[in-house]
């Protein structure tokens, strides 16, 4: 968690438009965001650092019954000081099967873990979709099958 949260910074700085950042600053030090500044800046982050595409419907249907409060006490460490320390990177060694790690370039959820996990386990492979966030299989269909075809080839 602590390497991820360092990486997000980094990834909030490098990509987060300047009014993307304004708001995430008021909501982090602790000033009320009206509900339209909070669902403009949600909708912004979705467009640009969670899926790029138009939502499939079994995507929307899921995200309609997502606990949003829930979610963000589990990856806010600030809110659950357990995950924030929680640290399994010493362990991603005992992966010893052949490891396809896919991650998209603007994939503001899971910053940093890709590479993190890339050095850790030993016989892995990282693609970065360059026109992607979070979920490239969506964002970059055929070439997600292309990739993940390509690695289970070797196993054929």
């Amino acid at each position: 968690m602590e390497e991820m949260s360092e990486a997000r910074l980094n990834f909030e700085e490098e990509y987060f438009p300047k009014e993307l950042k304004r708001v995430l600053k008021k909501y982090n030090d602790g000033v009320k965001v009206s509900s339209d500044e909070m669902e403009e800046a949600i909708n912004k982050y979705n467009s640009l650092f969670y899926c790029r595409a138009e939502y499939p419907k079994y995507l929307s249907e899921a995200l309609n019954g997502k606990d949003f409060e829930t979610n963000q006490l589990i990856w806010n460490p600030v809110k659950n000081k357990e995950m924030a320390s929680y640290n399994i990177c010493d362990r991603l060694n005992e992966i010893k099967c052949p490891t396809l790690i896919m991650s998209g370039k603007y994939d503001g959820i899971s910053v940093g873990q890709a590479e993190l996990f890339n050095t850790g386990i030993k016989n892995s492979r990282h693609v970065e979709f360059i026109n992607s966030a979070h979920y490239s299989h969506i964002e970059q269909e055929m070439e997600f099958i292309t990739q993940v075809k390509g690695f289970l080839k070797g196993f054929v």
